[in-house]
Formats: structure tokens, sequence, C-alpha cells
């Protein structure tokens, strides 16, 4: 199957031509962005693109999904802080062997006033 060209030298191949079948086969990271600490949680990515984050996770509610076709990843988790649901994006490049993404991390509604919004880093590396 012809890979599909995303931005950049880095093409996105389909998941079945590359992946292998393990239980953990991934680390997501996510930084700053209003975190207290970086949260590393093990995940398992399968040839299907299913993406299965491994508990225990340092986050509540993380979930993510990959579209096969673009390698963009998606997701969100329930922020320590804000207590809100938070998004994140993340482009996948396969030659690199990197995805690299951002958040949004939303201060507590108490601090609000105060506190601005942060950018975090979402990264997933093997």
């Amino acid at each position: 199957m012809p890979p599909v060209t995303g931005s950049g030298n880095s093409a996105f191949l389909l998941p079945e031509e590359i992946l292998p079948s393990t239980a953990q086969n991934a680390s997501l990271t996510l930084a700053d962005g209003l975190l207290d600490t970086d949260s590393t949680n093990d995940v398992s990515i399968s040839t299907t693109s299913k993406v299965a984050v491994l508990l225990p996770s340092d986050l509540e509610k993380l979930k993510c999904s990959i579209n096969a076709k673009t390698g963009l990843m998606t997701g969100g988790f329930k922020h320590p802080v804000s207590l809100k649901t938070t998004a994140f994006k993340v482009v996948i490049f396969q030659k690199q062997e990197l995805g690299s993404g951002y958040f949004i991390g939303a201060p507590a509604a108490a601090d609000a006033a105060t506190i601005i919004q942060e950018s975090g880093s979402v990264t997933l590396a093997p």
C-alpha cells in the first residue's frame, strides 16, 4: 500500500505495515500545561491503530485514538488542576519514530482571574 504523504519529509505508513503486535509498544508523555509533574503513560498501539492506555495512568480518563489514514492522534484527559476534560492533538512522524503535539491547560475556576492558560506538550515515543 502506498504511503500517505504528510507535512515535511516524513510519510505516514498505514499501521499494519510497520507496527508490531505487542502489549506495551509506546510511551505517551504529557508535560507543562499547568500539570504539577510530567505524566508518562504506557500505551499499546495495535496493527489496526487501536490505542489502549495501560494502567495505571497518572491522568484520569486518559484516552486517545489514531486516524490511520493521516497519522493524527487525538485524545483527552481529566486535567488535575481544572478538573475539566482537556483535549490534545499529536502528529505522528514514523520516519523519526516520534509523535509530537500539544494541549492547553486551563487553571482551576477559582484561579481563572489570576492564572492564564498554559500550553503543554505531548510526546509519543517507542
